[in-house]
């Protein structure tokens, strides 16, 4: 569950990323162009990841802690 989350978090930071770029680069020439300090990105995705990691976290420790007769009632 765990390598699930940081694989479908890695995505999630890469297609945003890449969208982010795409808006950075089509608002370059306009009169109000949009600007990203270059230290914000990696906190972006480090947060994004710990996130996914909490997450999965959470979810495992629930799962472990349900009966398994539980679940055909």
């Amino acid at each position: 569950m765990l390598a699930q989350s940081l694989m479908i978090g890695v995505a999630g930071i890469f297609i945003g990323f890449l969208l982010l770029a795409l808006f950075l680069q089509a608002t370059l020439d306009s009169p109000l162009p949009s600007h990203m300090p270059g230290g914000v990105a990696p906190l972006l995705a480090l947060g994004t990841l710990l996130l996914c990691v909490l997450g999965s976290v959470l979810a495992m420790r629930k799962a472990v802690g349900i009966e398994p007769a539980s679940v055909f009632r």
